[in-house]
């Protein structure tokens, strides 16, 4: 149904009402309106509109065309009650049905896939998003979207999903970002993924701090000697006027 409606969307923005009425010369525009107020307004049949799609704007149905064939296969055996899934197909299906969502009906109501996440919060209710973000097809496919956006994938801090951009310092699944934020080395894995809380720390002593990629939780303070940011544990070592 999301297909069928985002694609007639589509139409209707790039092309008009028209096209995907039936009799559509009969109408004024406020025959239309009126009917489509009164829950009258008659269209034509996904195939139809899909048939226009395809002749009218080939290079964008190019780019979903056997995926969207494939579910509607899937689709219409399921409707009518002739599809068995085997816990192979039940899999591969949650991944149909996410890529559809993100890719092809996003694409089709904002033409544009370059901002998955609001796309996917403004399409959905916050309790079906916050679902979403912890489904693995949909993590799948926003891992490699954050890939591209950074030069290390980084576990959240929010959602606990591997999807958190070094570069941009926000995370490609749920949201979360912090445009000020800065992240220092690691002592444990010796990566540049510790996230502290830099609100606070030149008014403590030290604040909890997290390393994003391999999960050890330390502090983080500036040494009153060198006036160095660094990490330790529960206690203040500095690596860099300390160190051997």
């Amino acid at each position: 149904m999301s297909l069928e409606l985002a694609l007639a969307s589509f139409l209707i923005k790039r092309d008009g009402i028209r096209i995907i009425l039936e009799n559509e010369e009969k109408f004024s525009d406020a025959d239309i309106h009126e009917r489509w107020l009164d829950n009258r307004l008659r269209t034509k049949r996904f195939e139809e509109n899909k048939k226009y799609f395809k002749e009218k704007h080939r290079y964008l149905y190019e780019i979903f065309e056997g995926i969207v064939d494939n579910f509607q296969a899937t689709r219409n055996k399921i409707v009518h009650f002739h599809f068995n899934f085997a816990d192979a197909d039940l899999y591969d299906l949650k991944f149909e049905v996410t890529y559809v969502l993100i890719h092809v009906v996003s694409k089709l109501i904002f033409e544009d896939d370059t901002d998955l996440l609001s796309n996917m919060s403004s399409l959905l209710s916050d309790e079906v998003f916050l679902r979403l973000v912890k489904f693995p097809p949909y993590v799948y496919n926003v891992e490699k979207l954050a890939s591209e956006n950074s030069r290390r994938v980084l576990g959240c801090p929010i959602c606990h999903q591997r999807t958190f951009s070094d570069s941009e310092l926000k995370c490609f699944a749920c949201g979360y970002d912090d445009p000020f934020a800065d992240l220092i080395t690691c002592r444990e894995c010796d990566v540049r993924a510790v996230i502290y809380d830099h609100l606070n720390i030149d008014i403590n002593k030290s604040v909890p701090a997290l390393c994003l990629n391999c999960g050890e939780r330390c502090v983080a303070f500036n040494c009153a000697e060198c006036e160095l940011l660094s990490t330790g544990s529960d206690y203040m070592d500095c690596e860099f006027c300390k160190s051997p």
